[in-house]
């Protein structure tokens, strides 16, 4: 076999072994989308999209005829129409400068799962090349976003992979979480986003008992099933263009699959952020 062969060979090994461990994706499921940073500050991460890429985005899923749908209609019922659902994870402070004015342009809602340690303060919890920090949005804006009809959800206290803790730690952040969320909304979070999208089956029961009613990933164990406290969502990155984002959304059970196994690529290098921080105790 030449090597030419050998290449096309294992190349499509990938994908063959992809489907039969994760599973095609199920065809009349509302996808949920994954935005971190929306801004135009350089700094070495794919997980941030530039505010014209987003407007270009949005206004394409606009376009084509597309809903936005709260979190309650992702686990409601199965979907016959064009519907999606927008996340936000960190609660940065560009969610309110360069996405809530697109979305109110659209009629699109959004939910944000925010790091409550962190409100109003630098993402200290991070480390990334260069020390760059963003800014956390503080209550008064959360309240801007609850206004206009978003889902405000918890990303933990202290953003810390909850897999690489003790489960005394880990009951400590969530209930911390929650606690200082009905303190200062008035009411408990429904929902739970994973820090660094890792959960294990420990953790899930945790978050589950702390009265969630679902929890998020960035990426499903099965992409075929969706599992209420460990449910996947299509992460958006920085090379992602408009056309990238409807193939996201699209009513197909494979068209996602390419995107899924770079994007599963690049959370796993993003998980060594969480252990580099369990190492560093910050």
């Amino acid at each position: 076999m030449s090597l030419k062969n050998k290449i096309h060979f294992f190349s499509s090994l990938i994908p063959t072994y992809y489907v039969l461990r994760k599973g095609f994706f199920k065809k009349d499921s509302i996808p949920v989308l994954l935005y971190h940073d929306v801004t135009d500050h350089f700094y070495w991460s794919f997980s941030r999209a530039t505010p014209e890429l987003f407007k270009r985005q949005m206004k394409a899923l606009s376009k084509k005829g597309y809903k936005s749908v709260s979190l309650d209609s992702v686990f409601e019922t199965e979907s016959k129409g064009l519907f999606f659902s927008l996340t936000f994870d960190d609660g940065f402070k560009s969610i309110l400068n360069n996405v809530l004015p697109v979305l109110k342009e659209h009629g699109f809602i959004g939910s944000v799962f925010i790091v409550t340690a962190y409100m109003g303060k630098k993402s200290f919890w991070d480390v990334n090349i260069g020390g760059i920090y963003k800014t956390h949005m503080n209550w008064d804006d959360i309240f801007k976003l609850k206004d206009c009809g978003w889902e405000i959800g918890s990303h933990s206290h202290r953003h810390r992979d909850l897999t690489k803790i003790s489960k005394t730690e880990v009951i400590d952040d969530i209930n911390k979480s929650v606690t200082i969320m009905e303190k200062e909304l008035g009411q408990k979070p429904k929902y739970f986003s994973y820090p660094f999208g890792r959960t294990n089956r420990e953790v899930s029961e945790i978050v589950k008992s702390a009265g969630f009613h679902a929890a998020f990933t960035s990426y499903p164990d099965r992409n075929n099933v969706i599992e209420r406290f460990a449910a996947g969502r299509r992460p958006v990155y920085l090379f992602d263009t408009s056309q990238d984002v409807i193939a996201r959304v699209e009513k197909s059970t494979w068209k996602n699959i390419p995107y899924d196994i770079i994007g599963r690529s690049i959370n796993f290098f993003a998980g060594g952020v969480g252990l580099v921080k369990e190492k560093l105790n910050l």
